[in-house]
Parts: structure tokens; sequence; C-alpha cells
């Protein structure tokens, strides 16, 4: 006689619903997160990594050295990192 799964698979469409609300919630961090970036940092982040603009781009958009734009990226990624691990660890 075969046991029964302790764990019952979670349907579909309940499924579904976790993985948006999980979505939802990353989301909501995430534009939290972004929030307390300071502006140059969050220009650049948003520029480079949403929009796909090259250094040499953003520099001459926002009037900046290419290593300005590199840096500003650099430290935007990880005040991000640790507001986001912040966000996770309460």
């Amino acid at each position: 006689m075969k046991k029964k799964s302790r764990w019952e698979d979670i349907p579909e469409e309940e499924a579904d619903y976790y993985q948006m609300v999980e979505t939802s919630i990353d989301m909501i961090d995430l534009e939290k997160a972004l929030s307390k970036l300071p502006t140059g940092y969050r220009e650049i982040l948003l520029l480079h990594d949403l929009e796909g603009y090259k250094h040499h781009e953003i520099a001459e958009l926002l009037g900046i050295k290419d290593g300005t734009s590199k840096s500003q990226l650099f430290n935007a990624r990880r005040m991000m990192r640790k507001f986001l691990q912040n966000s996770y660890a309460k």
C-alpha cells in the first residue's frame, strides 16, 4: 500500500496567487529602496540598469565623467543591496 504524501501540492491557481503576492511585495520593497537612494545614484542606476544606457552616454547626458557614472552606479547598487537586505531581515 502506498503511503499518502504528507505534503500536498498547492493547486496551480493558488501557486499563481502566492507568486503574484510575493512579486508585489518584492516590487514594493524595490520601490522603497529606490526612493531612499540619493538623486544622483538613483538617476544613474535607472539610466544604466533599466534604460540600458552605457556609461559614456550617461556621462554625456548628465555632464559628468565616465568614472563618476561608474562609481555612482557601484555605490547605488551597494546601497540597494543594503536597503533590501534590511527590509528582508525584519
